[in-house]
């Protein structure tokens, strides 16, 4: 499917399935994922919440390289703010309190 964003022609992938209740859906998934990663035909895992087919993303790989990303980022800064600290708590210390107080 082709839309109109800003100035170019954008492709998005056009998911369709059967929902629970036999309901079967279609929809464009703007935003998720390159039309070209995609092959044509092929069958992709979606998550749908129930009765809200407007909820539907590709169940991709990507999602969750990024979550990890996220994760691992703020396990770096978390150590380094702590480190921070330390240091500084450890440089706040008078030097006849600091091993036998």
């Amino acid at each position: 499917m082709a839309s109109s964003e800003a100035t170019y022609a954008a492709l998005h992938p056009i998911v369709r399935w059967t929902s629970e209740d036999g309901v079967e859906h279609e929809r464009a998934l703007p935003d998720m994922i390159s039309a070209h990663r995609v092959p044509k035909g092929i069958r992709v895992r979606l998550l749908v919440m129930a009765g809200a087919p407007e909820t539907a993303v590709l169940d991709a790989p990507d999602r969750y390289r990024t979550a990890l990303v996220g994760v691992c980022l703020g396990v770096v800064l978390w150590v380094g703010t702590l480190t921070a600290v330390l240091v500084r708590i450890a440089t706040l210390v008078p030097d006849s309190c600091r091993y036998s107080c």
